[in-house]
Order: C-alpha cells, then sequence, then structure tokens
C-alpha cells in the first residue's frame, strides 16, 4: 500500500522550533511506522520550507517538496482547498492520512484524519471568532469526508462522536507515544537549586494557569519554601504578563518564574529536578507533558478532567481543576508525604511502559488500512 502523508495542515508547527509537539508526533509516527511495515512505502507531502527531518533514510520513504505553501494560516487554508489535492493526487498514492484536524477536498483516493484538538468546540472561549469557526467547520467537514477518523485519545473519540455523531466504527482512538524514555540518564540538578514545581503548558486559557497561581499562594502561604516554574509561551488568550500580573496582585510573582519555551535538553532538566509536576488544565484531548515527566522521574498531580484521568491512571494525584484549595492538597500530598511521592514515581515509571511509538504506528497503519479496504484498495 502507497501512503500519502500530510505536512501541510500542520503548518509550522513541524518546522525547526515550531510550537507544541507535532514535530516529534511526524518523526516519531513516521520512524515508528517504517519500522512496522516492511510491504508499504510512504510519500510525506511537506512544504519547501520544512524539508529536513530526524526521520531514518529508507527507500520506502519518499519525501517530496511542495512549491507555494504559504506560512500564514489564511493564505495556507485557500492552498489546502486549491493546489493541494491536485498535489495529493500527482503522488500516485492509495491512502491519505491527514495529520492535523483537516482534510483537502476532492482527494480521489480513501482517507483517514487524525483531530488533533477539540477545544475549539468545548472550550471555545479560547480561540478568536474566525479560528474558532474555520477549525469546527475543518474538522466537522473532514470527519464527514474521512473513510477513518483518529483521535488521540479515548475521551476525545467519545468527544467527537457526541459532537459530530459520525458512525462510531469509523472513529479510533490511538495514543500517543512517549518523547522521553525512563533509562534516559542526565547530570544531578545544582546543589543548593531552589525547590520547584513545574508546569510545562502553553498559555492557553484553558490550560488554567490563573488558578494554578492561586493554589501557588496557598502552598506559599503554609511555608513551603517552593517556586512556581511555568514552561510556555503566550497566546492570544494569555500571555507572560497576565500570569506576572496575576502573581503580583497575590503578592507570589518574586516565586514564580516563567521562562518561557525551551529546548528539549533543558526541558528534560526541568523536570528531572522539579520536586512535583502539575497539570491542571480544563481541557486536553491526550496531554502529553504527564507521561513526559513520569518517564523522567517526576512524580504527578494531575486535573480531574477530559482525557487527563484516562491518561494517567493510578498513576498521579488527581485534584478538582476547578478549585485553587484542592490543587493545593494535591501539591502539598506529594511535596511532604515521602511514601506518596515514591509511591507516585514508581507508578509514574511502570504507567508510562504502556505508552510507546511503536504501538501508535501500528495501530495508525491498522486504521489507514481499513480505510483503504473502505475504499476498495486491496491492502
Amino acid at each position: 500500500m502507497r501512503i500519502a502523508i500530510d505536512n501541510v495542515s500542520p503548518g509550522t508547527s513541524t518546522a525547526p522550533g515550531g510550537k507544541g509537539g507535532m514535530r516529534k508526533y511526524l518523526e516519531s509516527l513516521v520512524t515508528e511506522m517504517l519500522a512496522a511495515s516492511p510491504d508499504h512505502q510512504f510519500t510525506l507531502l511537506t512544504p519547501d520550507w520544512n524539508t529536513v527531518f530526524d526521520i531514518p533514510t529508507d527507500p520506502r520513504l519518499k519525501v517530496v517538496p511542495l512549491r507555494s505553501v504559504p506560512k500564514s494560516r489564511v493564505q495556507r487554508v485557500i492552498y489546502e482547498r486549491t493546489a493541494y489535492p491536485a498535489a495529493i493526487r500527482r503522488a500516485g498514492c492509495d491512502v491519505f492520512l491527514g495529520l492535523c484536524n483537516t482534510l483537502p477536498p476532492n482527494l480521489g483516493m480513501p482517507s483517514a484524519v487524525v483531530v488533533q484538538s477539540t477545544q475549539f468546540q468545548f472550550v471555545p472561549e479560547a480561540y478568536g471568532f474566525l479560528q474558532r469557526h474555520y477549525l469546527r467547520m475543518g474538522v466537522a467537514s473532514a470527519v464527514r469526508a474521512a473513510d477513518a477518523v483518529i483521535t488521540v485519545s479515548e475521551h476525545s473519540r467519545q468527544d467527537v462522536i457526541r459532537w459530530l455523531k459520525p458512525d462510531p466504527a469509523k472513529v479510533h482512538a490511538v495514543l500517543h507515544g512517549v518523547f522521553f524514555s525512563t533509562d534516559e540518564q542526565s547530570a544531578p540538578p545544582p546543589a543548593g537549586r531552589r525547590p520547584y514545581i513545574l508546569c510545562v503548558s502553553a498559555f492557553y486559557p484553558y490550560k488554567n494557569l490563573l488558578r494554578l497561581v492561586d493554589a501557588f499562594r496557598i502552598v506559599k502561604d503554609a511555608g513551603l519554601p517552593h517556586e512556581l516554574v511555568i514552561v510556555g509561551g503566550d497566546t492570544p488568550g494569555l500571555t507572560v504578563a497576565d500570569v506576572v500580573g496575576h502573581a503580583r496582585a497575590l503578592g507570589v510573582d518574586d516565586s514564580v518564574r516563567l521562562p518561557g519555551r525551551v529546548s528539549q535538553g533543558d526541558l528534560e532538566e526541568f523536570y528531572r529536578a522539579a520536586d512535583v509536576f502539575v497539570m491542571p488544565s480544563l481541557y486536553e484531548t491526550f496531554g502529553l507533558p504527564v507521561l513526559e515527566a513520569m518517564a523522567l522521574g517526576c512524580p504527578v498531580v494531575a486535573a480531574e478532567a477530559s482525557s487527563l484521568p484516562e491518561v494517567v491512571g493510578d498513576a498521579a494525584e488527581m485534584v478538582d481543576p476547578l478549585s485553587p484549595e484542592s490543587i493545593a492538597r494535591g501539591l502539598t500530598v506529594v511535596i511532604g508525604e515521602p511514601l506518596r511521592r515514591a509511591e507516585l514515581v514508581r507508578l509514574g515509571k511502570e504507567r508510562v511502559g504502556e505508552f510507546s511509538w511503536a504501538k501508535a504506528a501500528h495501530e495508525t497503519l491498522e486504521v489507514l488500512e481499513r480505510a483503504a479496504a473502505r475504499g476498495g484498495i486491496a491492502c
């Protein structure tokens, strides 16, 4: 089977230095699909300004640079609906995998789409009017048109089914792997470093960072010496300045550190040296940072909301994300009770073992084979 893989819909997120984990998602998925499927061939359709990836050289993988793909989101949407379908058809593949929420029209072949996000539907206040409505229409259209739909958690699968009412049999949950290995080693944190609570998150309103600062104020008032470190960058809905202003109003700004976006190596060090990792989000389709923290031996406090209970299992201290008091209690338990902390570290390492990119690739290939079969293509 000849599989066309879309790297146009992710836009600049898969370019070097792009926001979020889409670049690593693409690289990990393609690498493991190559390893899992000696009989399949792959064509990666990618903008000519984004053609270098950390994927092993393989004669079964062809990287096709596409000219004139805009970096601008609005212009790229126009490209996807005009020039892109012809470029896909010229690749001569049997099935098309749309990597990020949308499908081009008039593909002329079976297709599957990965619904990476549904926040625009379930926490719409985090998005501008045009982006929210484009994503709603684009995802709805893709789910209707696709022969198969992939979501990144069972919770997200159920949300898509409730929202758009597709045939449930064509919607499949394929969970992510983990970018960090539990076997990776790094230098210990410098002696004398001030202890800290870590959160890794873009500054979307649904990430619940202001309530996290509220909870941090409570633990500071209780006498804990920790800093709060939030790794991530601005979004239109919330900025570093907003978080700093909120912390200042609560009198804890001298203990809130916001290093911005950091390299993968620096991120590993932040995880390893933290006393606890916290993810208080109101809504996630997956929630990869909780697994990254677990992989690197950092105990986790997570919101009892959306996909997070599914991802963490029993390997996190669960809290009510709407209650700063609950978040503060969770942090205090993990920091202040050594036995609970050790238990969470152990359970976290075990939990991470249930997620792998090899498994994600195998399940993705199964979905593509079903999609091709629905379209009359023999695999």
